[in-house]
């Protein structure tokens, strides 16, 4: 790594870890690779890319800007959604500032708001999608967690699904969580497991990858490190039945020889939903032993929330 490691700062360990990465997704040019700080185990993007540069790994197409196109994976994000809902509903009740952080449309705060009486609002880094969740009337801005402007509002609890592994500096955006929520408020979301059996087994074609737009991957350990290094308390992991990791390594493994290739559609084959319903038995069995290729984090802000 030539810049420092955004979890233990240092820059003279390091090892290489997936050094052949593809884009089977959405083709964008190149090989990438990945290194392992042989300090605190934080794998990274080598180089780190420029915030234009990344803006440009998210075509109009992406599938977290698209609605789910088969009615599976419309029931699988719905009921995903009410169970977030439910957690959340756990940690703050049934009221609370609530920030979504990379929001996309915020389709999904429709869904949150039927299970709590929650002020929702988030932020979103591509404009164009922010503006589509503005023009649907809901209160997303544009802006990166480092330029995201509060106006002085703290929150109760602050979201980050699929979000860490996307940005440049993990525990530089932590920090800005950490400042904008209120004493005993809460930090939740998701982060794919790069110590899961699907990684292990699919390595660079693993679905956890999705090369290049994760620019870190992290496991259990080096995540409580993160959260530890910034001041949270009591950080928990729960290991989640998500199958799309699995489905997306079988993808990217037939995209990549030309007999098997097929077009796609938003970055998705015609086969991917069929698949996430057949690995659900073996996902089941990684939940027991905390191998799911994704896993769900909360972590606390010391202090006394005020209801």
């Amino acid at each position: 790594m030539t810049s420092p490691c955004s979890l233990c700062k240092r820059t003279t360990a390091h090892e290489p870890y997936f050094e052949q990465g593809h884009d089977w997704e959405y083709g964008i040019s190149g090989t990438f690779r990945q290194e392992r700080c042989t300090t605190c185990g934080l794998i990274a993007m080598v180089p780190m890319p420029d915030p234009e540069t990344v803006l440009s790994y998210y075509p109009s197409t992406y599938h977290g800007y698209q609605p789910a196109s088969s009615a599976l994976t419309r029931w699988l994000i719905a009921h995903d959604l009410r169970r977030r809902a439910r957690m959340y509903r756990r940690m703050i009740g049934s009221k609370g500032a609530v920030l979504d952080v990379g929001a996309a449309d915020g389709a999904h705060f429709d869904v949150w708001k039927t299970v709590g009486e929650w002020d929702i609002s988030g932020f979103e880094f591509n404009d164009d999608v922010a503006r589509q969740a503005r023009a649907g009337g809901r209160d997303v801005a544009t802006a990166t967690m480092e330029t995201f402007d509060a106006q002085g509002k703290t929150f109760d609890l602050i979201i980050m699904n699929h979000l860490l592994e996307h940005v440049p500096d993990p525990r530089g955006t932590a920090e800005c969580a950490y400042a904008l929520l209120a004493p005993g408020g809460w930090l939740v979301g998701e982060v794919p497991n790069v110590r899961s059996v699907d990684r292990m087994i699919m390595g660079s074609f693993w679905g956890g990858c999705h090369w290049p737009r994760h620019l870190h991957q992290f496991s259990p350990r080096t995540l409580r490190a993160l959260f530890t290094a910034v001041g949270f308390e009591r950080p928990k992991f729960s290991w989640l039945l998500r199958t799309d990791h699995w489905a997306l390594s079988v993808q990217n493994l037939l995209q990549s020889f030309r007999l098997t290739r097929t077009t796609l559609r938003n970055g998705r084959a015609w086969y991917y939903a069929p698949l996430l319903g057949c690995f659900i038995p073996l996902n089941v069995m990684q939940m027991c032993f905390g191998l799911t290729g994704v896993m769900g984090f909360s972590a606390r802000k010391p202090g006394s929330r005020v209801t």
